[in-house]
């Protein structure tokens, strides 16, 4: 019989809150944006009935999407580069669940875009 390692077991559980979150919107499975394509009220719904152990595999996950996002964001235009120095990944991916646990209505990424938004432009040497 062959075990599961740690890592299958967390990619596993973070294959399925990302099914879970693309079922959001029907535009979801489709645009490949990932956790970014969440209803903050249904990532509210899968962290809420989550254990403490898959909030925290969720949390790294999504804050793996966000500096992905964010670096996309910046190789996409990098005449208007943002610095993203400054953002801690946990404190980041907490922040995005905090403020999706106040605006259940948003999606995750325009959250990720005010974020992106707010931080100092770092030019097109990025």
């Amino acid at each position: 019989m062959k075990r599961n390692k740690p890592s299958d077991r967390l990619f596993g559980l973070v294959i399925a809150a990302a099914m879970l979150l693309c079922q959001a919107s029907p535009a979801a499975a489709v645009d490949g944006k990932g956790f970014g394509t969440a209803q903050c009220a249904r990532l509210n719904t899968v962290v809420e009935n989550a254990n403490v152990s898959q909030r925290e595999q969720i949390t790294i996950a999504l804050h793996q999407w966000v500096f992905g996002y964010l670096s996309g964001r910046n190789a996409q235009s990098p005449e208007t580069a943002r610095s993203l120095e400054s953002l801690d990944a946990d404190a980041t991916a907490v922040f995005v669940l905090s403020m999706c646990r106040l605006t259940p209505g948003k999606y995750v990424y325009s959250i990720v875009n005010e974020i992106y938004e707010a931080l100092p432009y770092a030019g097109p040497s990025v």
